[in-house]
């Protein structure tokens, strides 16, 4: 499956990693903020992101999706996530936003 291009994907992936993660396990799960200076232009928080593959010259087109602050919180607050993982921690750290879970 493909994560991230919706709402409903991004609940989707994070349902998928707490459903192989044992109960009171923990789940760590990080994404570009888009509050980064060097996104800050960017009129849209999905977009397309260079990369290269490490040894050649061939270089792909990713998608992402920036995520501004209380984003992840809100994902991790859908009912479909919120059955299966408790908010432990979410922070901003080094240009990312990141939560931490508790798997139910």
């Amino acid at each position: 499956a493909e994560y991230g291009a919706t709402v409903e994907s991004r609940v989707a992936a994070i349902v998928e990693a707490a459903r192989v993660v044992r109960r009171g396990g923990r789940l760590l799960f990080t994404a570009w903020a888009w509050e980064q200076p060097k996104f800050k232009d960017e009129p849209s928080a999905d977009l397309f992101v260079g990369w290269k593959l490490a040894g050649t010259d061939e270089q792909y087109q990713r998608y992402y999706h920036l995520f501004l602050k209380g984003e992840l919180e809100a994902l991790c607050a859908h009912p479909d996530c919120a059955a299966l993982v408790e908010l432990e921690e979410s922070y901003y750290d080094t240009d990312n936003w990141a939560v931490i879970l508790k798997r139910l």
